[in-house]
């Protein structure tokens, strides 16, 4: 069991608790239930009074068995949320492809024995390029042929075997060696850029519109210069300008806490 204890500065608490059951031989969690806020609890011996029983909700997951390959026993293949009367509340159901074990279908349940389904195709990577929402819309996925990792494109096919032009969506295109967007060009034609320092910080946003080839910065950030640590803390903040106005955050201690500066006026 575990119990999230919420102090306040009066000296009285919130809180709450969950139980979990497990599959002593694979491992895996079966049930969750969530009794909500309980009462006396006692830290010493975990006893407790649940405040209302009408509020529990249990969380049971059935583990699907995969065609062609047993060693695959972690992939749920119903998840039911129930009420304390067993009434179902929310319920999904997977289905999976024989030997690989990855998903082939996805049902979220809208009424008794109506489902919503998501259906997925996969490349020879093992990524998915085919995504089916549930009115049957069919949407392309294309990789970067460097990595085969990063999304490169999506379209829409007009039906479930054709790719209709008009309808291309792309995808961001990415600096391969810091795994950071670099480029994304919207339905619209507009072009988002981005720009990156030897930390791989973000330095400068820039869009280019249909049709053109000027950039035109929408974002910058600016860094102090490294400092040394002094009592465990050092000079830390980033600048940020937007449309001429510009923010700062501050992060002065290994805490990382921040919190926004003024906004004040920026010429360029």
């Amino acid at each position: 069991m575990t119990f999230d204890c919420d102090y306040t500065s009066g000296g009285s608490s919130n809180v709450a608790a969950m139980q979990f059951a497990y599959d002593f031989t694979t491992g895996n969690l079966t049930n969750k239930i969530e009794y909500g806020k309980v009462n006396g609890f006692n830290a010493n011996g975990f006893s407790y009074t649940d405040a209302d029983t009408t509020d529990t909700r249990q969380n049971h997951t059935i583990y699907a068995p995969i065609s062609g390959n047993s060693y695959i026993v972690n992939l749920p293949g119903t998840n039911n949320v129930t009420d304390v009367n067993n009434n179902v509340i929310r319920e999904t159901r997977y289905l999976y492809n024989g030997n690989s074990g990855t998903t082939l279908a996805k049902l979220t349940r809208i009424a008794s024995g109506y489902y919503a389904t998501n259906g997925y195709g996969y490349n020879s990577y093992g990524l998915i390029s085919l995504k089916t929402n549930a009115v049957g819309v069919v949407a392309e996925i294309t990789y970067d042929s460097t990595d085969n990792t990063f999304p490169a494109t999506t379209r829409l096919r007009a039906t479930p075997v054709q790719t209709a032009v008009a309808q291309i969506l792309p995808l961001p295109q990415f600096m391969m060696a810091l795994r950071r967007c670099r480029q994304f060009t919207d339905p619209a034609g507009v072009t988002t850029t981005n720009s990156f320092d030897a930390f791989c910080r973000p330095t400068e946003t820039d869009k280019i519109p249909a049709g053109s080839t000027t950039l035109v910065w929408t974002k910058k950030y600016r860094y102090p210069a490294l400092m040394p640590m002094s009592s465990g803390q050092a000079v830390n903040y980033t600048d940020v300008i937007v449309n001429g106005r510009r923010g700062r955050l501050h992060q002065p201690h290994l805490y990382r806490r921040f919190w926004p500066h003024a906004p004040d006026a920026y010429p360029g």
